[in-house]
């Protein structure tokens, strides 16, 4: 099975996180400005740093699946020890800080 241009792949998942989160944010900020103090627009904001956050680890995840199909085992797990060390920071280290 031939896999779709890595390079291609990872630039479209790049590009649509960054529109994705920059639309959810003037979303939130056109609701701020229509409705004043709205929580709800806070709330669209707060979703596009979120959406924003994880377009990075969603690149490192289609890494993954794209050297596992083209069956290259180092890159694979070589990016799969990134991908958990992304995860350990986001969501294990924080818990044990904050407790």
């Amino acid at each position: 099975m031939k896999t779709p241009n890595l390079d291609i792949m990872l630039g479209v998942v790049l590009k649509l996180g960054v529109t994705l989160s920059a639309a959810i944010a003037i979303i939130g900020l056109i609701v701020v400005l229509v409705f004043g103090n709205s929580t709800i627009g806070e709330n669209f904001i707060v979703t596009s740093i979120i959406v924003l956050f994880a377009t990075p680890v969603i690149r490192v995840m289609a890494s993954v699946v794209s050297f596992a199909m083209e069956r290259n085992a180092l890159y694979t797990i070589i990016t799969l020890i990134v991908l958990i060390n992304i995860l350990v920071s986001i969501l294990i280290i924080p818990a044990m800080v904050l407790r």
